[in-house]
């Protein structure tokens, strides 16, 4: 699939969708049952036509995260494809935490990329509390801001690792595709060690003065050596009488 002059995307190759999707969901089957073993389907709760054209022409390539600070639009996902970009969205970025591209191939393999046949994941992941009725509303490509067509199947994933299940259904549309995991062992990918590496990760405190709460000098230190992180406004009560830098006076 030529771009700009090249005959394929020069950094990888892409993978099909579904094969993703069930690498995602499924177990392994044990070896001597795998070619007798009938695949079950997969279901995206969307319009029939639309799931069957997303899973039979879409395709991903993505091999590491950029951060970027702008609404993509199906421009931008094509270049992301090209370079095998998967992105981190913008603080307040409406809709998503993470997206990649998906391309709806055409069964000539001669055939130029464009726009027009490009779609998207996009990923939430809840590590917290939050409500489904509040957020799920949310997870749609009008409300984020990407100017995709509705002819256009695309795909949103929710991974909420503290839940068990949720009543919740999403509203219907048609052309949207959805899948959520509750917690990890709906991964069939992983194996039992890396779940458990995975949760003690998950239960982590991301702010490493909780670790020394009670140790002034060792808050301190990691609050004034991170001033960035750390902003004045937000330094801890041990630091209650340290002077902004911009309101010093001599």
């Amino acid at each position: 699939m030529p771009l700009d002059g090249f005959d394929c995307i020069p950094y990888g190759c892409s993978v099909r969708l579904e094969d993703f999707l069930r690498a995602l969901t499924e177990k392994e089957e044990p070896t001597e049952n795998r070619r007798t073993a009938r695949k079950k389907p997969l279901k995206l709760n969307m319009n029939d036509a639309h799931q069957a054209r997303l899973l039979k022409e879409g395709r991903i390539f993505w091999n590491h995260f950029i951060q970027i600070s702008y609404t993509p639009q199906p421009a931008d996902f094509l270049r992301f494809l090209y370079r095998g970009h998967a992105v981190q969205c913008m603080p307040n970025q409406k809709g998503f935490d993470q997206m990649f591209t998906i391309y709806l191939a055409p069964e000539s393999s001669e055939s130029t990329l464009t726009k027009d046949r490009i779609s998207f994941c996009g990923v939430q992941a809840k590590n917290g509390s939050f409500t489904f009725n509040e957020e799920g509303p949310k997870w749609d490509s009008q409300f984020a801001g990407v100017g995709l067509e509705d002819s256009i199947p695309y795909l949103i994933i929710c991974f909420s690792f503290k839940t068990i299940r949720t009543d919740y259904t999403l509203p219907q549309i048609p052309q949207r595709g959805s899948l959520i995991f509750h917690g990890l062992d709906n991964f069939g990918c992983l194996t039992p060690e890396i779940i458990v590496a995975l949760k003690e990760l998950l239960l982590a405190e991301p702010d490493v003065r909780q670790y020394h709460k009670d140790n002034e000098l060792i808050t301190r230190f990691v609050e004034t050596s991170r001033p960035n992180f750390y902003p004045v406004g937000e330094l801890s009560d041990s630091d209650e009488g340290m002077v902004d830098p911009d309101d010093q006076t001599s």
